[in-house]
């Protein structure tokens, strides 16, 4: 009689298929996987199915997906298979609006210290993304609209990502009242900030430019973030506005990271220029360039800026700390 599979022999499998794998000779491995009773060994097959890029699998992950949806606090705690599911047919291009807008309104509360907790918001977050280009662009920015006031935050956050993905007008408008409303978490608030940029350009850079000026700061360094890593060659010159009405505030260490987020070769010359002449920004102008310090051109220019500025203190933080600072890989 043959060794009944354990799950560590699924997951061993699995990790043996490596990155590189074609998905037709793994098939019975990967759907056994799905078959499985660990929720950790489900979660992995789909992730494998998603990086594959295979849609041949979309009956099989359904199917799993509706079986973890039984018992679901035994079968899939955390809900991780589930998660991963959907992340999954959102990768391969699964465009069932039912099955979406069942998902985005998911729920499941688990005990967690003498309460419950509902670990289903990255279900919520991943269908929000799924259900984009399911259905009329309006009709899936009421689901989206609702999930923009979850009490989850990582389903805000999808919500807002997600919205950022619908190419209509009224998409940008949900956002801006988003942003003007405020959220508990500053984070839901530079998804949306980030999100406008993908839909907006001109428009959300006239608009953050204007929140730069907000006397609130966590508002001000969520749309100097995501100015910053838009990369934008109109971002600069806001971007270094503020920061010369705000040196010297909490907020300008992070609006010089925002600069070198640009990765543009005029914001490097501006923190170049900060490290050489400016004895009480360079600190942070040095930090805002660990980035690139792996780069031999750019290091030989840091370099002879911090030698440049005949600031003592400055050269002993390059010479001991440099290759030590916080390197932001954005």
């Amino acid at each position: 009689m043959a060794k009944r599979k354990s799950d560590d022999d699924r997951l061993a499998e699995l990790f043996a298929l490596g990155d590189d794998f074609d998905p037709a000779s793994a098939a019975e491995t990967l759907r056994d996987a799905l078959r499985a009773k660990s929720n950790h060994v489900v979660a992995r097959a789909a992730e494998k199915i998603g990086k594959a890029g295979s849609n041949e699998f979309f009956a099989d992950l359904l199917g799993a997906y509706q079986r973890l949806l039984h018992d679901p606090i035994d079968s899939d705690p955390t809900c991780a298979g589930k998660t991963a599911i959907v992340d999954a047919l959102v990768k391969l291009d699964h465009d069932e609006f039912d099955f979406y807008e069942a998902g985005i309104g998911y729920e499941q509360h688990e005990p967690a210290w003498g309460r419950t907790e509902d670990t289903a918001a990255n279900v919520r977050a991943g269908c929000a993304m799924g259900m984009v280009g399911t259905a009329r662009p309006a009709k899936v920015l009421n689901y989206l609209a609702e999930l923009l006031v979850d009490p989850c935050i990582v389903a805000r956050s999808g919500a807002a990502r997600a919205i950022g993905q619908v190419p209509c007008e009224e998409a940008e408008s949900l956002l801006r009242l988003k942003i003007l409303t405020g959220d508990p978490k500053p984070e839901v608030i530079g998804e949306c900030c980030a999100a406008m940029l993908t839909i907006a350009d001109a428009g959300a850079v006239e608009f953050l430019t204007r929140l730069l000026s907000s006397d609130n700061q966590d508002l001000c360094e969520e749309a100097a973030l995501a100015l910053g890593e838009s990369r934008l060659p109109e971002a600069l010159e806001p971007l270094r506005e503020c920061w010369m009405k705000r040196r010297g505030s909490p907020t300008a260490a992070t609006l010089l990271t925002c600069i070198s987020l640009l990765r543009l070769p005029e914001a490097n010359e501006f923190l170049l220029e900060l490290i050489r002449s400016d004895h009480r920004a360079a600190p942070d102008a040095l930090r805002s360039v660990a980035w690139c310090r792996d780069v031999p051109d750019v290091r030989k220019r840091i370099e002879a800026a911090v030698s440049d500025s005949n600031n003592a203190d400055l050269q002993a933080l390059f010479d001991s700390g440099f290759d030590e600072l916080p390197s932001d890989s954005t």
